[in-house]
């Protein structure tokens, strides 16, 4: 999604405030692949890459947030458990462990989530 958020006004050609809104992202880019070999019916992976552009971390615009992109890979497993079916499923989030901040409605910083595993299980019964 491309968007070009920009902020007007007296208060803006003043200097008290920036062109661009604070945490806005101009360019934002999440692209999502799941792949099931033909071969192996129950198995399938998933890629996921995030890509957000920089954004406005002070009201004035004089400090900015950088880029980043962060990756994601997966795999799914289905099966049965008895007769119910099931799969299994595990996930790497930013993989790459990337650093960054988001900037929160008050204005206050908080950090992405860092690399992390996720495992589960699930059945229909």
């Amino acid at each position: 999604m491309l968007m070009r958020p920009r902020v007007t006004g007296e208060a803006v050609e003043q200097g008290r405030l920036g062109e661009r809104p604070l945490g806005r992202v101009g360019t934002t880019l999440d692209l999502r692949v799941d792949y099931q070999p033909p071969a192996l019916d129950a198995l399938s992976v998933d890629l996921g890459i995030n890509y957000t552009g920089d954004r406005a971390a002070q009201i004035d615009n004089s400090l900015f947030i950088p880029e980043r992109a962060t990756i994601d890979l997966g795999t799914r497993y289905r099966f049965k458990l008895g007769r119910s079916p099931a799969e299994v499923r595990a996930q790497i989030a930013n993989l790459t462990n990337t650093f960054g901040w988001n900037v929160t409605g008050g204005g206050g910083f908080q950090f992405i989530p860092s690399r992390r595993f996720n495992l589960s299980l699930s059945a229909d019964f």
